[in-house]
C-alpha cells in the first residue's frame, strides 16, 4: 500500500481513537457530575442555562478529555506511522475541529475554548518533539 494512503488511514484511525478517549473520559465525568434529569439537550436555551450551573470540576474534566483525546490521537498516529509528524498533526486538527463544532452547539465559557486551543498547541509541540527527537 502506498505510504500516503497508509498514513491517511492511520490519521483517520487516530482521530477515531482520540474521539473514543474523549467519550470515555466524559462518561466518567458524567458519573461524577451527573447532568440534571429532564434537560432537553436539543434546546439551546436549556443548554445555556445548564452550562452556567455546571460545576468547575465538571468543566475541567471536559478540558481534560480534550487533552487526553488529542494526546491519544497524536500518539497513535506517530506510533503507527513511524513518527510521521503530519499524521499526528492531522489527528490533532481533526479532533480540534470536532471540539470546535461543540462550541457552536453548546455555549462554553471563553476559558474552556482558550483551553482547547492551548491543549492542541501543547499536544502538537509534544508530538513534534517525539517525531523529531
Amino acid at each position: 500500500m502506498p505510504t500516503l494512503i497508509k498514513n491517511s488511514l492511520i490519521s483517520l484511525a487516530a482521530i477515531v481513537a482520540g474521539g473514543v478517549m474523549v467519550a470515555i473520559v466524559q462518561m466518567i465525568s458524567h458519573q461524577l457530575y451527573p447532568p440534571p434529569t429532564g434537560i432537553d439537550f436539543n434546546d439551546p436555551d436549556q443548554l445555556a442555562a445548564f452550562m452556567d450551573q455546571v460545576p468547575l470540576g465538571a468543566k475541567l474534566w471536559v478540558v481534560a478529555s480534550w487533552a487526553i483525546g488529542m494526546m491519544t490521537g497524536a500518539g497513535i498516529g506517530l506510533f503507527l506511522s513511524g513518527r510521521t509528524m503530519w499524521v499526528a498533526t492531522a489527528a490533532i486538527v481533526g479532533l480540534m475541529g470536532a471540539t470546535s463544532m461543540n462550541f457552536f452547539m453548546i455555549p462554553h465559557p471563553v476559558w474552556m475554548i482558550a483551553g482547547a486551543f492551548l491543549v492542541a498547541i501543547l499536544v502538537w509541540l509534544g508530538a513534534k518533539r517525539v517525531a523529531n527527537p
